[in-house]
């Protein structure tokens, strides 16, 4: 087990029995039986420690393939995926939401490598509309669908830290949503909808502007990225 590995699931052990407030790096390093100074030496705080558990889950799900199929389907799949992946760190994951969804000193708490990460994982939403197999013919809409998906997947992280229980349903549900489309695009007025439920629910306008780094973190090729732009 590399030393990381060796935080992760120390930390993950003990914020199932402590305050996330409590805890220092200190304590994170005693509980792995890891040189407390080494542990400074790379981690600002606890929260950067659990951000570098989460930036290395969610690259390693970047990496996979998104599925064929329809918009909802990939969705559905990749919500569900994510889930599985980071289940088992839970107590960890719900002690980084404070620090992540307050904008005053983000990145100081989280380090630089946050606000890449999420770029790259808005554009990995975008390239599961735009290669979709039903992905809309407008590229207005495709490019608020995106943003909008990936908003709605951090909101389900958010919930699930509060009640797992729920959650894989509410995926479902928004899938099956997804399903009707098709039928809601064609409507007057579909990119403005789209445009203030995004609003609604905090969908990030940022992913638009990602740069060739940040795609080829998300798995895009930044070629074929800037040629839909």
């Amino acid at each position: 087990m590399s030393p990381d590995e060796a935080l992760f699931r120390a930390a993950s052990e003990l914020c199932e029995t402590r305050r996330w407030a409590e805890l220092s790096l200190e304590d994170l390093a005693e509980a792995a039986g890891l040189d407390p100074a080494g542990v400074l030496a790379r981690f600002d705080s606890p929260a950067q420690l659990a951000m570098a558990l989460y930036h290395q889950l969610a690259t390693e799900l970047l990496a996979e393939p998104l599925p064929a199929g329809s918009i909802a389907e990939r969705y559905r799949v990749v919500a569900h995926r994510k889930l599985a992946c980071i289940g088992p760190h839970r107590a960890l994951l719900t002690g980084l939401l404070a620090d992540a969804v307050d904008p005053a000193g983000r990145e100081a708490r989280l380090g630089p490598k946050a606000a890449q990460l999420h770029a790259a994982e808005g554009e990995f939403f975008q390239r599961l509309v735009d290669e979709a197999t039903d992905r809309p013919s407008d590229p207005a809409i495709r490019e608020r669908l995106g943003p909008l998906l990936y908003a709605s997947h951090l909101l389900g992280i958010a919930a699930w830290t509060q009640d797992p229980s729920r959650v894989p349903g509410a995926i479902d549900g928004v899938a099956d949503a997804l399903g009707m489309l098709p039928m809601l695009v064609f409507l007057p007025g579909a990119a403005g909808l789209l445009d203030r439920l995004g609003a609604l629910i905090g969908g990030s306008a940022e992913v638009r502007s990602a740069g060739p780094e940040t795609r080829r973190l998300s798995g895009a090729d930044p070629s074929e990225a800037e040629s839909r732009e």
